[in-house]
């Protein structure tokens, strides 16, 4: 589970209970150089269940051993988002780098990346070419079964997505004219032919997922229909 590490009293609950590194959390000590080497942890996480990388907590044995925040330094955020959205392909986007003062030295802080699970995995880390995914408590490169497998879920997604808009647009007019003809005067309304979404049609419309999204009034208009 991802802890949503966000203040100092959080920082340092994780060196109080010696925090372990696990599927969802990964600790370094400093900053990576090359900063590129930050690719393949985030690429792992936003390839698994997400996680947290955070920077500024030195580990022993995977747990979480003695706090040394970085030097402030202007625009790491930036810097940091950089290289991960020029590492990344397709690009990363579920993803936010948060800044941490230390209280006890206002000159430094810590950095956590924030990765969510991607709907666009996988994704590939184009600084080393590979493929990773976050297994226990390291990043590993992805064998080719598990690149292909979130391939076509990808595709599946999109496709689905694509539908799913397909079937709204279709809603949406059939709604707005349904109303529009229930509101005019009965003795000047021309007979119409509704042809009801049954069979296939209807099937196509639910496993678009619409069903479990729509309004319960649009449910029941379209049923009624």
């Amino acid at each position: 589970m991802i802890l949503n590490i966000e203040t100092f009293e959080n920082i340092k609950r994780l060196i109080e209970n010696r925090a372990e590194e696990n599927r969802y959390l990964e600790f370094k000590g400093e900053l990576p150089r090359p900063a590129n080497r930050i690719v393949k942890e985030v690429v792992a996480f936003a390839n698994a269940e997400g996680g947290e990388l955070v920077i500024g907590i030195k580990e022993q044995n995977s747990a979480a051993a003695e706090l040394n925040p970085l030097e402030k330094r202007r625009g790491i955020r930036e810097q940091i988002a950089q290289v991960i959205d020029t590492n990344t392909d397709p690009k990363l986007e579920n993803y936010e780098i948060i800044s941490i003062n230390d209280e006890n030295d206002d000159s430094r802080a810590y950095v956590v990346i924030r990765v969510k699970k991607s709907p666009k995995a996988p994704h590939m880390d184009t600084s080393s070419h590979k493929y990773y995914i976050r297994r226990d408590n390291r990043a590993e490169p992805m064998i080719d079964s598990e690149v292909r497998a979130l391939l076509f879920k990808r595709g599946i997604t999109r496709n689905l997505l694509i539908e799913i808009g397909s079937n709204i647009e279709l809603i949406t007019k059939t709604m707005k004219f349904v109303n529009n003809l229930l509101s005019s005067d009965p003795q000047k309304r021309k007979p119409y032919l509704f042809v009801p979404l049954k069979d296939e049609a209807w099937r196509s419309f639910v496993y678009s997922g619409y069903s479990y999204i729509a309004p319960p009034e649009v449910l029941s208009k379209l049923i009624s229909a």
